[in-house]
């Protein structure tokens, strides 16, 4: 079907208002009433995370991004005092790849419970790389899934090689298996091929 007749819903977890994780508005015995979804962006990468049984989150940021990131004024907004400290310890050209992987897995997480950025990223921990991805305290108990998984992923993609930090997250489980498809050409032909609204 068209992007535009897929059913989707919002309904935020917190007050029940439209404005929550977009998800799939499918009746309960439908074959897709497990399917759950993450779309992120950042310059030209787009990512699309699709899950089975599982909340998933994704988060992406192009690698060009964080040419201009000052870390020392968006870290202490972003990351735990332990985070920081880390972060700092490295070496000043190893810093801003090190913040946006710390980000990259604070948003997938969050996006998977469907939360998005109503929780402050200062009080969700998680490890530094180059640790494998794993949450170290959260920020709300009640919000803390009994299963969670997480993978890190470095995206080459399309002719121009775009280069981008991302990482999924997904609740319910503790394994991921990834499946990576560059959809670069789909996307062309879309947008060459529909006429404008």
């Amino acid at each position: 079907m068209s992007p535009a007749e897929v059913p989707l819903r919002r309904v935020c977890p917190r007050c029940g208002g439209p404005h929550g994780k977009p998800r799939l508005a499918v009746p309960q015995g439908s074959p897709f009433a497990d399917v759950d979804f993450s779309v992120t962006h950042s310059g030209d990468v787009v990512g699309v995370a699709v899950a089975r049984g599982a909340n998933v989150g994704l988060d992406v940021e192009e690698s060009g991004s964080g040419a201009a990131l000052d870390v020392d004024t968006v870290a202490p907004v972003a990351l735990t005092d332990a985070e920081i400290a880390a972060l700092n310890a490295r070496p000043p050209a190893e810093r801003v790849s090190a913040f946006l992987r710390m980000w990259t897995r604070k948003e997938a997480v969050l996006k998977a419970l469907g939360v998005g950025l109503t929780v402050p990223l200062r009080r969700l921990e998680v490890t530094v790389p180059p640790l494998p991805p794993k949450v170290l305290s959260w920020p709300d108990g009640r919000n803390a899934p009994r299963a969670l998984a997480m993978a890190d992923v470095e995206v080459v993609t399309g002719a121009r090689h775009l280069r981008a930090t991302a990482t999924v997250a997904a609740t319910g489980t503790t394994a991921l298996r990834l499946h990576h498809h560059d959809g670069t050409a789909t996307l062309t032909a879309h947008t060459t091929s529909t006429p404008p609204p």
